[in-house]
């Protein structure tokens, strides 16, 4: 189930975002930049982004295992995806297309060109 993402949901929006840019990073990233994000320092931003800005989470068994986030009518397009992200473990599931059919949805309705 996709929903619209909840102040309680920060926790593990962030820990999902750390974990993967932790592996789908390596060896393109430094190191020493990969080591020093973690879920405290990244936190702040999800906060910061509640909302601002258009947070969905794809949900199963009452677990968040990936989200989106969207911004509506930035100066340069009607809408645009500043984040995609799936819990690792939960990669090549067809979660993150879900999640991005659901986020093109959701802007075609508030009558954004995509």
């Amino acid at each position: 189930m996709i929903r619209k993402a909840h102040y309680n949901d920060i926790q593990t929006i962030t820990e999902i975002n750390v974990n993967a840019w932790k592996i789908s990073y390596k060896g393109i990233v430094a190191d020493e930049f990969l080591e020093k994000r973690n879920v405290e320092k990244q936190k702040e931003k999800f906060i910061n982004s509640m909302g601002k800005e258009d947070i969905f989470v794809y949900e199963k068994q009452n677990i968040v295992k990936g989200f989106v986030i969207g911004s509506l009518n930035n100066e340069k397009y009607d809408c645009e995806i500043l984040a995609l992200y799936v819990a690792v473990e939960q990669q090549g599931k067809g979660i993150g297309k879900e999640l991005l059919e659901h986020m093109k949805l959701f802007y075609k309705k508030k009558n954004a060109e995509l």
